[in-house]
């Protein structure tokens, strides 16, 4: 039917996201993990999480949509190196599968990796088929 919207890629895979499995996320990630969706359910406002490198940073991002139920995210990172990186990270969700806080199960995200800048509300329509779209800025 016309308007009629259909259940997410997230929403229809967060019920095979299990945070709570013993020794699959480092404490930090847990915590943050958990920080940011109490924030993002009870307020509006952006919210930041700081952890140090190497702590897992990219399997929180790539999780918050999972335990959010979000219709697509838009990941923007700080360099191409990086967008590479996360593309590869998102696009297998190996090391998330491999520690069983995703299963095994869980079909891919249709990803998208992005070679310019997302600059209005008409390119952002244009990747609709697109679960996760990737694209990094540059700093000046």
């Amino acid at each position: 039917m016309a308007g009629e919207q259909t259940e997410s890629y997230f929403s229809k895979n967060s019920e095979f996201v299990d945070l709570a499995r013993p020794g699959a996320l480092r404490r930090g990630q847990a915590a943050a993990i958990h920080s940011l969706v109490g924030h993002l359910l009870l307020k509006s406002e952006p919210a930041i999480a700081v952890l140090p490198t190497g702590a897992g940073k990219t399997d929180v991002a790539i999780l918050l949509p999972y335990v959010l139920r979000a219709n697509r995210v838009l990941f923007v990172v700080p360099s191409d190196a990086v967008r590479n990186q996360v593309t590869d990270k998102v696009a297998s969700l190996a090391v998330l599968k491999k520690i069983g806080v995703l299963d095994s199960a869980v079909p891919l995200p249709r990803v998208k990796k992005l070679s310019k800048r997302v600059a209005s509300l008409e390119e952002w329509e244009k990747l609709r088929e697109f679960d996760a779209p990737i694209t990094f800025y540059e700093l000046i």
